[in-house]
């Protein structure tokens, strides 16, 4: 339940849509109706202990503590498999 996790970090913003890094997991948030939507959810093998990046190819990074840069499409799914970062 992300409602019960205090949120660390910025979101990313681009347009209407929010990105959102809470525990392992990256989140898009719109707002409808006066309140947020998560549209999609990204899990990684690990805490994510920063902000998410935005690219300019419209695609989402963050690095989690599984050491990996985990790149996300506007549409919530792995652009490619998890890079390690060493």
């Amino acid at each position: 339940d992300y409602s019960a996790v205090a949120l660390r970090n910025c979101v990313a913003v681009e347009g209407e849509r929010m990105y959102a890094a809470i525990g392992s997991k990256l989140y898009a948030l719109q707002e409808r109706d006066g309140a947020l939507a998560v549209l999609w959810q990204y899990s990684t093998g690990g805490h994510i202990p920063g902000s998410p990046a935005l690219g300019g190819d419209g695609r989402v990074r963050v690095h989690s503590s599984d050491g990996k840069l985990h790149c996300v499409t506007a549409e919530g799914e792995a652009a490619h498999a998890p890079v390690a970062i060493e």
